[in-house]
């Protein structure tokens, strides 16, 4: 991997919300889900540090841009104590946690559409 592939990744994720902008009137940017230990998929094929390194740069970018909200969906599900697993492979989430993603998304879907009614 190039030594600077963050800051390339970083530059075409801000580039996409960009033009997300200029299509849509509300953005909702998430981060990327923590990988799940012991899973096929799990940290022996994706390393956590990168997905970390992505992370900071999705939150960057966010804040450098007017009106994306955030959802930290990699903090939001360190958060829960899981019964089970919140991936089907490590990687890929589970009915569970697309219902969490589903809540916490639908939580300001209201209060962004107003907001860019005005």
């Amino acid at each position: 991997m190039p030594a600077d592939y963050v800051e390339r990744w970083k530059t075409d994720y801000a580039r996409l919300i960009d033009q997300l902008q200029s299509m849509i009137p509300a953005v909702t940017a998430s981060t990327i889900l923590p990988v799940e230990p012991g899973m096929p998929l799990g940290a022996d094929y994706f390393d956590p540090s990168l997905i970390d390194q992505l992370n900071d740069a999705i939150r960057q970018v966010v804040e450098e841009k007017a009106g994306v909200r955030l959802l930290d969906m990699n903090q939001e599900i360190k958060r829960i104590e899981w019964q089970g697993h919140y991936t089907v492979d490590g990687v890929h989430p589970a009915a569970k946690t697309y219902q969490v993603i589903a809540e916490k998304l639908l939580s300001g879907l209201s209060g962004s559409c107003a907001a860019a009614n005005k």
